[in-house]
């Protein structure tokens, strides 16, 4: 099943059920407001292709020429001539072009992601019934290795620093994906609990690679025991909320008292004040 079919799908997908962390009006707007791809989605797609289906990318893309510009009218009607000889594929720059195949020889030749994807099936989609709401889900994993079982994730992104990941396992949700994606496998397999693991990029050259699996038994507790906890809530907020048809905001009762945070009452520390601005930034970057 390709992507737009995917998409056409009724079932909840993670993308959407993760805006009830912000609230349930955020929620109910994202689902009747689908977002339009942005150029960073797009080139997204061409590096998950690239990665996990490298025979098909060929196919699927079509480096553009070089030297189209666009804004003129011999750049459109160049455009349009390269559309009409790409038959169908996607046309994209040649910079692009050049860094789908980047990473994806950065991640084949990586000592451990590499063995994960020699064989597995990828983009394939799974359609469940949570047994506890009752509500129906869907996913669409990127790839399932059958050399070691598990499911695989793709993060491209600016920094593969461990405590900055960690940090934006918790702003992006990350933790809730990789249990979202374990529960509909076990659901379709019998209850078989595969591990998720994360491979992680960084977005520019050298394109260093690692691969991160959420901790069952971790320092502070079971990380993914984590993901899961915020999985049941989710479904369980979404299921009260259908039920009575209210979509409330993040701040139901629109006032609040609040507290700066504890460092603006200690001695000054420049130097913590730029690491928090820094990590900040960093989490904000774009991820592909």
């Amino acid at each position: 099943m390709n992507f737009a079919d995917y998409q056409k799908l009724g079932e909840v997908n993670w993308s959407t059920l993760k805006s009830m962390a912000e609230s349930p009006m955020q929620y109910h707007h994202d689902l009747t407001h689908p977002k339009k791809e942005t150029p960073a989605m797009a080139l997204g797609k061409a590096v998950h292709c690239a990665v996990f289906e490298p025979d098909d990318f060929p196919r699927r893309y079509l480096m553009l020429p070089l030297g189209i510009d666009r804004r003129t009218t011999k750049g459109k009607d160049a455009y349009a001539a390269a559309q009409k000889a790409a038959e169908g594929r996607e046309l994209i720059t040649t910079l692009q072009y050049n860094r789908c195949l980047a990473i994806r020889d950065a991640v084949r030749s990586h000592s451990k992601a590499g063995i994960y994807l020699e064989k597995g099936t990828a983009e394939q989609v799974m359609v469940w019934t949570d047994p506890a709401t009752g509500i129906k889900c869907k996913g669409r994993y990127d790839f399932h290795s059958d050399v070691s079982p598990c499911l695989l994730d793709l993060k491209v992104i600016r920094s593969i620093n461990r405590r900055l990941f960690s940090s934006a396992c918790i702003t992006f949700g990350w933790h809730g994906q990789a249990a979202f994606y374990r529960r509909g496998w076990a659901e379709l397999h019998g209850g078989v609990v595969e591990p998720f693991r994360f491979i992680c990029v960084k977005s520019t050259e050298p394109h260093d690679v690692v691969v991160r699996t959420l901790a069952e038994d971790g320092e502070f507790g079971s990380s993914m025991k984590l993901g899961e906890q915020l999985v049941d809530r989710l479904l369980r907020q979404l299921a009260e909320c259908r039920a009575a048809d209210k979509w409330p905001g993040q701040y139901p009762e629109g006032e609040e008292t609040f507290d700066l945070p504890r460092y603006a009452f200690t001695e000054s520390d420049d130097s913590q004040m730029d690491l928090l601005a820094a990590e900040g930034e960093s989490l904000m970057e774009e991820v592909i």
